[in-house]
């Protein structure tokens, strides 16, 4: 293995070096053989973050004992100095060390970057730590260039962590600009946190992976990058590959678009990223209008809602808009409540070959079908916009002239329909 030095910290790290995303996917004993892996395979840099879920703690229980081993970098998403300090002991804790090597600013904007270093900013609480000897160096990860250009300005930048791959090739003029200053490099992911094995298969398909991850954006953007989640995609589209069967009529956008963004739900229902209170809020709209429509025997409108609720009407479109993805989540957890009941797969390839099992597919689809026709015209288009064309909140609002909160609270409001369609359906009512 290769060493170098990584710019003016001095630290001597390997060529390469152990990115912290993929552990995520694994248990204590399976990341404790990965470390031997890794450790036997000459590797001591290990970068992970506060916002990778279990990273920090696994990597922590994995090298104990053999700390010394290692070079270990951090990072967390906090701008202000009470968040940044809190972030740091916590991150000492999952690692179980009293000093990490290099601790970083995940991923800010310009803004974000100037309330960083603004007085009360998570500066403040990284020049504490490190005149306290709990992280010994200072830096920052980016992904664009305007965030890349401006840390090379700040005397306190020791590192800059920036992607750069075959398919990201911006930035060499700031990686030589880093260079000169002896601000260490490190490349982000130079081959999608090691997912890709065949390159041909990602670059073709690097911008469906990428348009999807941007259109739910609004699933992960409290815990997660683009970049990460673009990660998550590769593995499914990896993944997909394996179980993809071009013989059953489908195209393999189509099955690769519902696996990637079935991964992204799937890591937003791990993350527990709903705020409380949003999901009290989606249940309380879910029990009235379920209890309607049991009622009335038709789908309640929007102001039958409000007057269940005692709230406005202002009031209720809000809260609809609010709970629009997890009203995403819900409706998921529909269709995995059934496949955990012994129900059919519908993402199993190999259970569509069994003559029951693409009945009950098709019959499944067909009652999808006929819920979403029941819908209003403006939330069939929505719907159609949102999952079948990828777009995004925003670009469905610009493609049907409205705002994109309306178009939020028109998505919610069919799913909410379709929810209760279906469960009427799973349910054995319909």
């Amino acid at each position: 293995m290769e060493y170098v030095t990584l710019g003016k910290t001095g630290l001597r790290i390997s060529r390469t070096g152990f990115g912290g995303i993929p552990i995520q996917r694994v248990d204590a004993a399976e990341a404790a053989a990965l470390l031997d892996a890794v450790q036997a395979a000459g590797l001591n840099y290990i970068d992970t973050a506060r916002g990778y879920t279990v990273s920090e703690e696994l990597i922590g229980q994995a090298i104990e004992g053999r700390r010394d081993k290692f070079v270990l970098a951090t990072k967390s998403m906090a701008r202000d100095r009470e968040g940044m300090a809190r972030d740091i002991e916590t991150s000492l804790r999952n690692l179980r060390t009293d000093h990490i090597d290099l601790y970083q600013i995940h991923n800010p904007t310009l803004q974000q970057l100037e309330q960083v270093c603004a007085p009360g900013g998570a500066l403040e609480a990284l020049m504490e730590a490190k005149a306290a000897g709990k992280i010994g160096h200072t830096g920052l990860t980016a992904h664009s260039l305007e965030v890349f250009a401006q840390a090379l300005k700040l005397d306190w930048v020791e590192t800059i962590m920036f992607p750069y791959n075959i398919v990201e090739s911006q930035g060499e003029e700031l990686m030589e600009a880093a260079r000169v200053k002896g601000i260490g490099f490190v490349d982000m992911k130079p081959l999608a946190g090691g997912a890709i094995e065949d390159a041909t298969l990602a670059l073709r398909y690097v911008g469906l992976v990428k348009s999807i991850a941007l259109q739910v954006r609004g699933v992960y953007a409290s815990f997660a990058q683009v970049d990460d989640i673009i990660n998550e995609g590769v593995l499914a589209l990896v993944g997909a590959v394996d179980k993809f069967d071009p013989d059953k009529g489908i195209k393999f956008e189509t099955f690769v678009s519902k696996r990637i963004r079935g991964a992204v739900i799937d890591l937003a229902r791990r993350q527990d990223w709903v705020p409380r209170s949003v999901r009290r809020k989606a249940r309380e709209i879910d029990q009235a209008s379920v209890e309607l429509y049991s009622e009335l025997g038709r789908y309640p409108t929007d102001e039958e809602v409000a007057n269940r609720l005692g709230i406005s009407q202002e009031q209720y479109q809000e809260d609809l808009a609010d709970s629009s993805l997890c009203n995403v989540l819900s409706l998921d957890s529909i269709f995995e409540d059934r496949e955990q009941g012994g129900g059919l797969d519908v993402a199993d390839q190999d259970s569509v070959s069994r003559p029951e099992d693409s009945l009950l597919r098709q019959e499944l689809l067909d009652t999808l079908t006929d819920g979403i026709t029941s819908l209003r015209e403006n939330e069939q288009l929505v719907v159609s916009l949102y999952y079948r064309k990828n777009l995004s909140m925003k670009e469905i609002a610009q493609v049907m002239e409205v705002s994109e909160p309306r178009i939020s609270q028109i998505h919610s409001r069919a799913i909410q329909k379709l929810k209760l369609y279906m469960k009427r359906y799973m349910n054995g009512e319909a």
